[in-house]
This record gives C-alpha cells, structure tokens and sequence, in this order.
C-alpha cells in the first residue's frame, strides 16, 4: 500500500505540544491549516481548522475538537505577531496557503474568524 507523502509549511507551536501547518498541494478542496500533536505526530490529536470561516474542515484521520482552552491558545497565537516577518501568524497561515496551494488560493486580506466558537460545519 502506497502512502502519500506531503510537504509542511510550520507556521508555529503552541504550548510546545501541538504544531500548526499547512501542506503543500493539500487534497482538501477548502482552503485550512492543520494542528497536529507533535510526539505522535497526529496519531493522538489531528484536526483542521477552515481559514474562510469558523468551521472544522475533516479530512480522514484528522477530525479531533478541540477545548476551549486550546482555541483560546490558538486565538492568542494567530494574533501574535509572526517571529521574523511584519505580520502576525493569522497572515502567515494566509500566505503560506497561498504559496502551497495556488489552485485553491484565497484573498489575502481575508478576515480571521472568530476560532473561539468552532463549528462542525
């Protein structure tokens, strides 16, 4: 059985334990990042999060929710400026999608939606 190997673009870690990415010509057909657990390297906690609205996007294997506790960590860290560039991480995430995923771009200036209350859909 053949398996898919895909190329990440890190963005950032939260909390030392869970890394955020996204991947270069993603399978997905909805513009999003991942957030994976960093020992496992997902085989405990995978999800993806939807840039274009506060939303789950599940791709197989990789449908975890996450605590309130972990979304206010990630809102705190997408508004965080971004370590070597003049912009925060939100813009990042925005720009690598773009750069990795040229057929499935999105504006750049796209509004970061609210992460605290994710949906399913």
């Amino acid at each position: 059985m053949k398996s898919e190997i895909y190329e990440i673009n890190r963005i950032g870690i939260i909390d030392d334990y869970y890394e955020i990415y996204i991947e270069t010509d993603d399978i997905g057909d909805r513009p999003h990042f991942h957030i994976r657990d960093i020992p496992t390297k997902g085989k405990n906690f995978h999800t993806c999060i939807r840039l274009d609205k506060k939303s789950y996007f599940h791709h197989t294997r990789k449908t975890n929710i996450m605590n309130t506790p972990l979304r206010k960590k990630l809102m705190e860290f997408l508004l965080q400026q971004y370590r070597t560039l003049d912009m925060t991480n939100w813009n990042r995430i925005v720009s690598s999608w773009n750069d990795n995923n040229p057929d499935a771009s999105i504006d750049e200036h796209i509004s970061m939606p609210n992460y605290k209350t994710l949906s399913l859909y």
